[in-house]
């Protein structure tokens, strides 16, 4: 459930931006309960920035080669394909 209110977020963030994470229209999305959503997070603020971080966190694992330089460089272009192209940027 706590997966599908995360994507829920994400997609009202992607759509229409931070204004439109409340918790009346992320559970209404979610089909889950408001009370719920105040149990788990103490503001829209910290449900949305979870939500957001949930969703680029596949893209912005650091990985570990071995190689500092060749690792920080990787990362820094993963994070700016991210907000570039892949939408996480607005």
């Amino acid at each position: 459930m706590r997966d599908g209110v995360l994507d829920a977020a994400v997609a009202l963030l992607e759509a229409e931006g931070l204004g439109a994470v409340t918790f009346d229209r992320v559970a209404s999305v979610a089909g889950s309960s408001k009370t719920t959503l105040y149990k788990w997070w103490p503001s829209t603020g910290a449900l949305a920035a979870e939500a957001y971080f949930a969703r680029v966190a596949g893209t912005l694992r650091f990985a570990d080669t071995g190689d500092v330089e060749a690792d920080l460089k990787e990362q820094l272009r993963a994070y700016i394909r991210l907000l570039t192209s892949e939408g996480a940027g607005a």
